[in-house]
């Protein structure tokens, strides 16, 4: 047992396990609940293994202290990088302080990892601010501004859905603005591309 917990001088175990390591992050992406803790706590272990040169995961206690586990300041900010590249989270240098223990870090990732529809939020947001730190200059031109409105009021009635499709538009500056601004953040990938794209023509 403690011939395992030993430091290897060479590492083939890891060099061999890192070679078969799956696309990152996208493993993640399909699995949801507990599925998704367990691949989580199975990737804590797993990754901690071959930074300490264990013989295997099941070597790892789940419950154990890292620093207990034998981490060291270096180590512990070696594992965060393999996590931070596993997982396609943007993790702290402290995050196995702030979680002592593969369980409590497990857990960590888990509440932390974006949802399918964060996920997918996130590139529409991005466009949605550009076309926010474009809209100054697309203000000040009468015809853009114009544009800019009906095709904003255009995917408002879309996202209301049919029953709003005949709804008649509020006059440009009015109320009715801010709300096709607050809106397109339920718009799809698709059709913000698309308006962007019309933008641009």
């Amino acid at each position: 047992m403690l011939r395992g917990l030993l430091r290897g001088r060479g590492r083939p175990a890891a060099a061999s396990a890192e070679a078969k390591a799956a696309a990152p992050a996208d493993r993640f992406v399909a699995l949801a609940g507990a599925q998704r803790k367990r691949a989580l706590l199975d990737l804590v272990r797993s990754e901690a293994a071959l930074v300490l040169a264990y013989q295997g995961p099941e070597l790892v206690d789940v419950e154990a202290g890292f620093l207990d586990l034998g981490f060291d300041s270096l180590s512990a900010v070696e594992l965060r990088n393999r996590l931070s590249r596993q997982t396609g989270l943007t993790l702290p240098a402290t995050v196995l302080f702030d979680h002592p223990t593969p369980g409590a870090l497990a857990t960590h990732l888990h509440e932390v990892f974006p949802s399918d529809g964060e996920r997918a939020l996130a590139p529409v947001l991005t466009e949605l601010e550009k076309l926010d730190a474009n809209l100054p200059d697309l203000a000040a031109d009468d015809a853009l501004r114009g544009r800019l409105e009906n095709r904003l009021r255009t995917l408002l009635d879309k996202l209301a859905g049919p029953d709003a499709a005949g709804a008649t538009a509020p006059p440009p500056g009015g109320p009715g603005d801010d709300a096709v601004i607050d809106n397109l953040d339920a718009a799809s990938d698709d059709e913000i591309f698309r308006f962007l794209d019309e933008l641009d023509t």
